[in-house]
């Protein structure tokens, strides 16, 4: 048994024609609104990334969210995140990040770039 190379990919947003949206506070608002939507539409369920909550108390939902906007504006802030790395395919951008596991996460950024992906937050044209 010994460890796997694991990464997680998703798309930058992008306008109606496909274009990339450059980083910036109103692109993480933007991004922020979808993701709540999203983790609200889902009854808080986070448990395929292996995040479960206490309870269904509406303080620690509040505190969960509050973490991942934290992520959000790093990623799409216009900062830099070392563990994180742009891709361009196809005419498409995307965001990438991984790296050896033993079965946790491999990097900081992966399991929201990965629920990014899964919840389709950015593959749709804001």
């Amino acid at each position: 048994m010994g460890a796997d190379f694991v990464f997680s990919i998703c798309e930058w947003p992008h306008d109606a024609d496909g274009k990339g949206i450059e980083a910036s506070a109103e692109l993480v608002e933007k991004v922020k609104e979808r993701f709540t939507v999203e983790f609200n539409k889902r009854n808080h369920d986070l448990g395929d990334w292996g995040i479960y909550a206490e309870s269904d108390d509406p303080e620690e939902m509040a505190l969960i969210l509050q973490g991942f906007h934290e992520q959000i504006e790093g990623l799409f802030g216009g900062g830099w995140l070392r563990d994180v790395s742009n891709l361009r395919l196809h005419n498409r951008d995307y965001i990438i990040t991984g790296g050896m596991s033993w079965g946790d996460e491999p990097t900081d950024s992966y399991h929201l770039i990965d629920i990014l992906q899964s919840w389709s937050v950015t593959s749709e044209p804001f």
